[in-house]
């Protein structure tokens, strides 16, 4: 194996461990709001990525894990 190869695969196996531990590194949560809905949305699931801080916002009108799932796309 060259050299070239070698830093090509350290290279690629880096990626893949941030690639797994971005995902890792995460949190969602749903907040109840039942009590004062907006039409049919009574639920707000809020995610948020611990490595990058990012956070989104979607409104649901079930705590169904399919439709969670769906959101979290």
């Amino acid at each position: 194996m060259s050299k070239g190869n070698a830093v090509s695969g350290q290279e690629s196996r880096h990626v893949d461990m941030q690639r797994r531990f971005y995902s890792e590194l995460s949190q969602v949560d749903l907040i109840d709001f039942q009590s004062h809905p907006d039409g049919e949305y009574k639920f707000i699931m809020a995610y948020q990525d611990h490595l990058t801080k990012f956070v989104f916002l979607r409104a649901l009108k079930t705590k169904l894990a399919e439709e969670e799932a769906i959101q979290a796309r």
